[in-house]
């Protein structure tokens, strides 16, 4: 409690307070990831702090919060990615497009990117790397381009978690 601690399912619904350090994509796949859990995002923790809310929720400095040893304080960087998408993963939503499209980075008319599953993209990724060649009429370098800056480690981190989903509960 009061310290920054990984994504993890058990400290969902234990009547903690949570407070979620780090916005944008990250923030959102936490808060729909918490929310799956049954819980709720008491306060997103932002060091700049240039919004007053965030996906509805009030957004902190660290040290505007009262009684902070009350919260878990999750971390969403971009390194802790992999636990949230999984768990995402986990709760059938299996291609990129849907994890995407949660994060609003995708238009959802977009057909042709909705018919890539995640793991032929991610094996896409592995024999090409990042090169422009077509995958069911989408390239991996213009889909990289369109939802620059935060889509390329989104998508990136996505792939990267793919082959251990089978193996893999958190």
């Amino acid at each position: 409690m009061g310290r920054i601690e990984a994504f993890d399912r058990t400290m969902i619904g234990d009547g903690c307070k949570i407070a979620v350090y780090g916005m944008s994509p990250c923030g959102k796949l936490a808060k729909k990831a918490i929310e799956l859990l049954g819980g709720k995002i008491d306060v997103f923790i932002d060091r700049l702090r240039d919004a007053e809310f965030f996906e509805g929720v009030p957004v902190m400095h660290f040290e505007e919060i009262r009684n902070i040893h009350e919260y878990r304080i999750i971390n969403c960087a971009s390194a802790n990615f992999r636990s949230i998408a999984g768990f995402l993963f986990d709760q059938g939503i299996e291609t990129v497009y849907h994890a995407l499209s949660l994060l609003d980075l995708v238009p959802e008319d977009d057909k042709a990117l909705e018919m890539c599953d995640a793991r032929s993209l991610y094996r896409y990724y592995i024999e090409n790397g990042r090169g422009g060649r077509k995958l069911k009429s989408i390239s991996w370098q213009s889909l990289l381009r369109k939802n620059a800056p935060f889509a390329v480690n989104t998508v990136r981190n996505i792939c990267r978690i793919l082959p251990e989903l089978q193996s893999t509960r958190i």
